[in-house]
């Protein structure tokens, strides 16, 4: 599998760095997560105490609860999970708008989306044309930008709170183990703000502040009143 080798790592590694800046400041009861990656390593500073994995098969690198159903059909009831993470979801599914739909479903008001993906305004995604028949990640991946991805949550009344990418160099093994260019990433960092391999983006589950009242609409019948005609004859 393509996230167990040193480049997956080194990707899951940055996108833990960035989740660890965001998990902290989100709190609640019930955490579910669907993807492809390390759940335990991605989750680890979150302080929900009752995390679980929700897909079609056991996942053989974690230890958190499992529940079988594929991401595009939960099964769990409306409105009962504080935070979503879709690791990855969206770039291997077939139907990444029923997966996004699914999430909104159970996302209680107020709840929080994490999205984790390819992105497209990366160096990555032209490597993509030199895998042209691969169905191997991340060429496979179909890449949705950060901007298409707010226009579909918005629609599900979801708010793009913020949006953050990271790792910056070419997509090879050689380059990804080792601390060599540590300083070369934190420069990078500041410079090439959307321009990483991967991207988190966080949303939030808008509450609708406004009770909707039935108008109260009586339609009072109509009073005839049969008033005798008086010097009808002069008429």
């Amino acid at each position: 599998m393509w996230f167990e080798t040193d480049l997956g790592r080194a990707i899951q590694d940055v996108e833990a760095e960035i989740a660890n800046h965001i998990m902290p400041t989100r709190f609640g009861y019930h955490l579910l997560y669907s993807g492809q990656g390390d759940p335990d390593k991605l989750l680890d500073k979150s302080p929900i105490s009752h995390k679980f994995i929700a897909d079609d098969a056991p996942h053989a690198r974690s230890w958190l609860p499992f529940v079988y159903g594929e991401s595009g059909a939960l099964p769990l009831a409306n409105e009962c999970i504080d935070l979503v993470v879709l690791q990855h979801s969206l770039d291997f599914e077939e139907n990444p708008h029923q997966v996004l739909r699914e999430a909104a479903r159970v996302l209680i008001p107020g709840g929080t989306l994490m999205v984790i993906g390819f992105n497209p305004q990366s160096f990555w995604w032209g490597w993509r044309f030199f895998h042209p028949k691969t169905t191997d990640a991340p060429w496979a991946a179909r890449f949705i930008s950060p901007s298409r991805l707010s226009e579909w949550l918005s629609l599900l009344e979801l708010d793009v709170e913020g949006c953050e990418t990271g790792y910056y160099l070419p997509p090879w093994q050689s380059l990804a183990s080792g601390d060599k260019f540590k300083r070369f990433r934190r420069v990078a960092k500041h410079f090439f703000t959307k321009q990483g391999a991967v991207y988190v983006l966080v949303s939030k589950k808008n509450v609708s502040c406004v009770t909707p009242i039935a108008p109260k609409w009586r339609l009072g019948q109509r009073r005839l009143l049969n008033n005798p005609a008086v010097n009808r004859g002069q008429i």
